[in-house]
């Protein structure tokens, strides 16, 4: 690991661990923010799949893909590739 001076983490990560307790003791995200998130997540992860193809298609241009759109500044090919590993990334849930 990198070297780091832990009496500069330690308050950072006491934070973070504070912020778990608290979202967590919140219960489960309600199922409408829970389908948003994993839309957003999907849209996100296939982007950053597709960049590294070489593919230059934004996060929002997948997101309008992935809803039946087809934006004019996305060629079929490009939008059939997001299509595509959508899919793939489905099936490996």
């Amino acid at each position: 690991m990198l070297p780091f001076a832990a009496d500069q983490v330690q308050p950072l990560c006491a934070e973070l661990d504070a912020w778990r307790e608290r979202l967590d003791s919140r219960g489960p995200l309600p199922r409408a923010w829970e389908g948003r998130l994993r839309k957003e997540l999907e849209a996100e992860v296939v982007q950053a799949s597709i960049a590294m193809e070489g593919v230059t298609v934004t996060v929002d241009e997948v997101r309008r893909i992935l809803v039946g759109d087809r934006p004019p500044t996305v060629t079929p090919e490009d939008r059939d590739l997001v299509a595509a590993n959508s899919r793939r990334d489905r099936i490996v849930d």
